[in-house]
């Protein structure tokens, strides 16, 4: 998600952030997506160099793939108050135009790999993040003309403002707290998530170390999942603060009823 009260250029930024709401539901990382760093699968060799742009015809698979994965996730839960069913497709159209927005700019991470069942025949995502970086748009203008470009103006209209104001809330006091625990970080990990075909190989392992050596400095994410803490540990973030997230009342919830914890890491260039 994106902020609240930072300038005009900003006042309706839908970028979900590591939202690695385990889907157990973050990262960035579904829950069942951490399930590789405790299943006893064969290990895969990944070629990271594959690991590129998804590409357009894939762009709406990936979201909704995110939306099934993150849709029970505590941050997603709170922000989208309602049915999961309607959760899960407010959250994959804004997913979709938030990848959109993004391509062109070195962001998205996507392995492609032989689809099975309804994808069988076709090339389907297997592994997917985002590695955002800080000059990821070189201009406040130019990341507001991109969000226009896909729409994220509709939005609030689409589902409402209650959700747009929740979804910048929480945003708006992540950063803070990023600013505070990594003031000169260079990057925010988010959403990943690893197809069941691919869990418990290893790949998302390779894909994400691959993508930040290449993106160096230092990176930060947010988890609401204590299962996925270990798999981040051992990509070599340390844990830095945990944190409750004090949600608001209204739209079906009293004050601190969707409230929920955080943890928070970071990771520094040069760590194995």
């Amino acid at each position: 998600g994106d902020r609240v009260g930072r300038g005009d250029e900003e006042e309706f930024e839908l970028v979900f952030h590591a939202k690695h709401i385990a889907p157990t539901p973050q990262t960035g990382e579904g829950p069942a997506s951490m399930a590789e760093s405790k299943g006893d699968g064969a290990k895969q060799a990944v070629d990271t160099s594959q690991v590129g742009e998804i590409p357009l015809d894939l762009v709406k698979r990936a979201a909704e793939v995110l939306a099934e994965e993150f849709a029970d996730g505590p941050a997603h839960v709170e922000i989208f108050r309602g049915e999961r069913a309607w959760r899960k497709s407010a959250m994959a159209d804004l997913f979709e135009r938030n990848i959109h927005m993004h391509l062109g700019t070195g962001t998205i991470k996507c392995l492609l790999v032989p689809g099975e069942g309804e994808m069988e025949g076709k090339m389907d995502v297997g592994c997917f993040f985002v590695v955002e970086k800080k000059d990821t748009f070189p201009t406040p203008l130019a990341k507001y003309l991109a969000m226009l470009r896909v729409g994220l103006w509709w939005v609030p209209f689409q589902t409402g403002f209650g959700v747009v104001s929740r979804l910048l809330s929480f945003i708006d006091w992540e950063e803070a707290v990023y600013k505070r625990i990594a003031p000169n970080h260079s990057c925010n990990l988010q959403r990943m998530i690893v197809t069941k075909g691919m869990r418990r190989k290893g790949v998302g392992s390779s894909c994400v170390r691959a993508a930040l050596e290449e993106a160096g400095g230092q990176c930060v994410l947010t988890t609401q999942t204590e299962s996925a803490v270990s798999f981040w540990e051992s990509l070599g973030f340390q844990v830095v603060e945990r944190a409750r997230y004090e949600a608001s009342a209204g739209e079906g919830g009293d004050k601190g009823e969707y409230s929920y914890d955080n943890v928070f890491l970071t990771r520094s260039s040069g760590v194995s």
